[in-house]
Order: C-alpha cells, then structure tokens, then sequence
C-alpha cells in the first residue's frame, strides 16, 4: 500500500486526510505531486491507466460532477457517461464515467467525490486506455479485472 498521510497533507496545504492505495500491477505512486493532489500513481507506458486523488469544492450531485468533468478535461473532446453511486472507500459514492481526449490519448475516467467533514471532497480520478464502446458505467469499472483490485484498495480517512 502507497499512503499519504493526513500530516503531510496538511503540511502540504491539503485538507488533513490519509489517502491509500494499493500499487500492485506496477503502477508508480507519487505524494502530493501538485498542489491540489494527494497523491497520483501512473501506469506502465503503452496506454493510459492511472489514478489521481485530489481535494476540491464540489457537491456531490450528478450536475456537480459533469461540472467537474468538464472544468477537469476543458478544451478536450469531452463525452460523458453514466452517472450512479457505487462502493469506493468503505461507503456509496457519488461516480461519473467519461471519454476524454482523443485517438490514442484517448482514455475513460471514472470520476468519483469522498465528502469530507465540513464541506469539500476529495475527487478520485481513475483513467485507462479506451476499451470497445459503449462506455463502462461506474459499476463495471468497479467490477473490470484491472481497474476493480485499485479501486476497491482505495481508502481515505479524514481528521
């Protein structure tokens, strides 16, 4: 398991969160790699995959997503997908899947907020190289041999 932990964070100007993930299948983590991230783990080269996990104000209704996905991806070509709840970080989380970039920088995301005490959330931000339409839903990236064992690792806790 790659942690962040909540002193750290707040050293680094976050809100006071611990932040885990496993990076099984050799995946490179980094801590607190910009501003606004906690941490960001990157895949083999070959095609996206990847997860980042960073603090941000939104609420955590399907309009407050899609308005993430399109500030997140602004000035890409940008589909949106389906939008449900789904099981990430020990409770139901508000999540969207969405196609960002174009031909091989092509990639599905699968975005997703953990509220945190007090307002703000933390955005979690899965992507990995484009599979055969039609788009994956929250659900069955959740499920996906590859992305299912990272995603369901993922743990935050707040201070």
């Amino acid at each position: 398991m790659f942690t962040v932990s909540a002193a750290d964070a707040k050293a680094h100007g976050l809100p006071a969160a611990t932040i885990s993930v496993s990076t099984d299948g050799g995946l490179t983590p980094f801590a607190l790699p910009t501003e606004h991230a906690y941490l960001q783990l990157s895949g083999p080269p070959g095609s996206p995959f990847g997860l980042s996990v960073e603090s941000v104000k939104a609420g955590s209704t399907e309009t407050d997503l899609r308005n993430v996905a399109e500030l997140r991806f602004e000035g890409q070509e940008l589909e949106l997908g389906a939008f449900g709840e789904i099981e990430l970080a020990g409770a139901p989380r508000p999540a969207i899947t969405c196609a960002a970039g174009q031909s091989l920088g092509r990639a599905y995301h699968l975005l997703a907020l953990v509220e945190a005490p007090g307002g703000g959330a933390v955005l979690v931000d899965f992507g990995m190289g484009p599979t055969e339409p039609p788009m994956p839903t929250p659900q069955q990236l959740l499920e996906d041999d590859k992305a299912g064992p990272l995603l369901r690792s993922l743990q935050v806790s707040f201070e």
